[in-house]
């Protein structure tokens, strides 16, 4: 007997593909949930000394994916 999916395949889907999404508009960035269900973005590469001055992060926590990628576009904004 095989486990059901957790979510219905369509919903799956379209998680991966949002998922891809993030990937592709945030590639400087790899974002992962947490076994404990909150997202976590961490940066590829290490800030600039400019970066830092500005208040950027090398990681983000949050507690949705929602929540995760308005940080991050914040964070886009800053790093400019």
């Amino acid at each position: 007997m095989t486990m059901p999916s957790p979510l219905p395949q369509q919903a799956l889907r379209e998680f991966d593909r949002r998922l891809a999404i993030i990937h592709h508009t945030y590639p400087a960035w790899s974002v992962r949930r947490r076994p404990n269900n909150t997202w976590i973005a961490v940066r590829a590469a290490e800030l600039t000394p400019a970066q830092i001055e500005a208040g950027a992060q090398h990681f983000i926590v949050r507690r949705s994916l929602d929540e995760l990628v308005e940080a991050m576009g914040d964070e886009l904004i800053r790093a400019a």
